[in-house]
């Protein structure tokens, strides 16, 4: 019994924060990265409507008190990807404790009105999804749900010792830290775990977008603490990113079959999938294509030279250096991360939760450089041969 009520009371502890100093910069960015638990379909659409529905209002602020206080009156972003939820509040130069109060506030006591509830749920299922889109997240449901059940996926969801927070911009060395201490003191996680809800109610119809055709291959997914993550990341970059990649050099250029192909890092709870993508128009059926890519790419792969690892390590150096938009890395509901305040603070936030180290582009990319050409034609070639064609 001992055993169990030091389990979880280290369960309950919030993880520290994270501090990214930028004395320049004209803002202080404020970010949360909520981690999720493995979810169903069903039970990820219900969620997508209560996250939608937190930032309209909270116990202590409705949404005219928030823009009073954050920057330029932006309200506070909340976004739902398939491993964890972000929240970010951007305030005016220095103000961290205003924005620590918003943000627990949103995690802890959001109103969740039922007609709030519903307005998300009709605005998710109305929504145009764009074909990448669509090719990314597959057939999203929507839910109408409950005020009740939508406490309770609260309370299944944000636990304090699933929130990891970073806070960016200007900053008071120490004070985020102590000020998100003070302000969850009294927050401790469920002696037991939660149930999320039962979803009796039938999910509404979403639109889907116009015909186009979409060819995939899905590797096998990894755990995000894999001490080979590096080597993987620059076999993805050389297959899948940008013009040079052997994505390109098959599928558009070879056989004209897509307007769009990228190699995505797919983040998945506990770990990532990588995703080799290609949107078409008037080709092929998938199942007619899919052989024909994937030996097209294993040949292509097997003629690697020291020039193709060359261009992939710097793809890198420009994906964790400067937020190049080729990026494979998915993190965001919208796509890679930027080079900007706010999303490099959700990094610090983010790769602590997802890795259990501290967020450091150069040290990772110090281990791509390490990964020989014979390393990297092997890792692409696994993926590859193993990879499921989903069409």
């Amino acid at each position: 019994m001992i055993a169990l009520a030091v389990l979880l009371a280290a369960q309950s502890v919030a993880p520290p924060v994270r501090e990214l100093p930028e004395p320049a910069a004209r803002e202080t960015s404020i970010e949360a990265s909520v981690e999720l638990p493995k979810l169903t379909d069903d039970q990820f659409a219900a969620l997508a409507v209560v996250v939608r529905t937190i930032p309209k209002q909270t116990e202590e602020y409705i949404r005219r008190d928030m823009a009073s206080i954050t920057l330029g009156g932006q309200s506070p972003r909340c976004e739902l990807t398939p491993d964890h939820i972000r929240i970010g509040i951007a305030m005016p130069p220095g103000d961290v404790r205003h924005g620590l109060g918003i943000l627990e506030s949103l995690v802890r006591r959001p109103s969740l009105f039922q007609d709030a509830l519903n307005d998300s749920a009709d605005s998710l299922a109305t929504r145009r999804l764009g074909p990448w889109e669509m090719a990314l997240q597959g057939r999203v449901s929507a839910f109408r749900i409950t005020h009740d059940q939508a406490a309770a996926i609260m309370r299944y969801i944000f636990r304090p010792d699933r929130i990891y927070v970073a806070v960016g911009g200007q900053l008071e060395p120490g004070l985020a830290e102590s000020e998100w201490e003070r302000r969850t003191a009294g927050w401790a996680a469920p002696s037991r775990l939660e149930e999320f809800p039962r979803l009796h109610r039938p999910a509404l119809p979403v639109q889907q977008p116009g015909p186009v055709s979409t060819l995939e291959l899905r590797g096998k997914s990894f755990v995000s603490s894999d001490v080979a993550m590096s080597q993987r990341l620059l076999a993805l970059m050389a297959l899948g990113a940008g013009k040079g990649s052997s994505l390109f050099r098959i599928s558009r250029e070879t056989h004209a079959w897509s307007y769009r192909q990228e190699g995505v890092l797919w983040p998945v709870p506990g770990g990532w999938e990588p995703r080799l993508i290609a949107l078409s128009a008037n080709c092929p059926a998938p199942s007619e294509r899919e052989g024909a890519l994937r030996a097209d790419m294993l040949q292509d792969v097997s003629a690697w030279t020291e020039s193709d690892r060359a261009r992939a390590l710097g793809i890198a150096d420009a994906v964790l250096n400067r937020g190049l938009e080729f990026s494979p890395m998915y993190l965001g509901q919208f796509g890679p991360m930027s080079a900007s305040l706010d999303d490099q603070t959700f990094l610090s936030a983010y790769w602590p939760m997802k890795t259990g180290s501290t967020w450091d582009p150069e040290r990772l990319l110090t281990e791509m450089r390490l990964c020989n050409l014979d390393d990297l034609k092997e890792t692409a070639t696994d993926l590859l041969q193993t990879a499921e064609p989903i069409g």
